[in-house]
């Protein structure tokens, strides 16, 4: 190595490295967003359907062995973070309508701009 170039590559990785791991923040938190985002429309798709379709299952009230229609939303969000309380049922015109709402925080220190995340469906009975 000759004199004149000691220390560039130590220069060069702390300009690049802040740069290449906020990035890899930045993608995490897309994927967290996305995720969460898929699992409470999976969710609420489903207990949609199973409430409109199988009432024995998924009824309001609940039958003996079964779901109330947020509690089969729930259990059908394979995502951490939500609680049976950020689902709601109602039944509108539509038919059966299941909906949720959950505000989405970043890791990657955005925490000043909460994402409200809401997904809904509603199956004609």
């Amino acid at each position: 190595m000759r004199l004149g170039h000691a220390g560039s590559t130590a220069l060069e990785f702390a300009v690049i490295a802040p740069v290449f791991l906020l990035l890899t923040g930045a993608i995490i938190d897309f994927g967290r967003f996305n995720w969460m985002q898929m699992a409470m429309q999976y969710g609420v798709e489903k207990a949609a359907r199973c409430t409109a379709v199988n009432a024995n299952l998924c009824a309001t009230p609940a039958p003996t062995g079964g779901y109330t229609p947020v509690d089969y939303a729930f259990a059908n969000t394979y995502a951490s973070g939500l609680a049976a309380t950020d689902f709601t049922y109602t039944q509108p015109t539509c038919g059966h309508q299941v909906a949720a709402t959950k505000a989405f925080t970043f890791l990657m220190g955005f925490n000043n701009y909460p994402v409200t995340l809401r997904a809904m469906a509603c199956f004609p009975s």
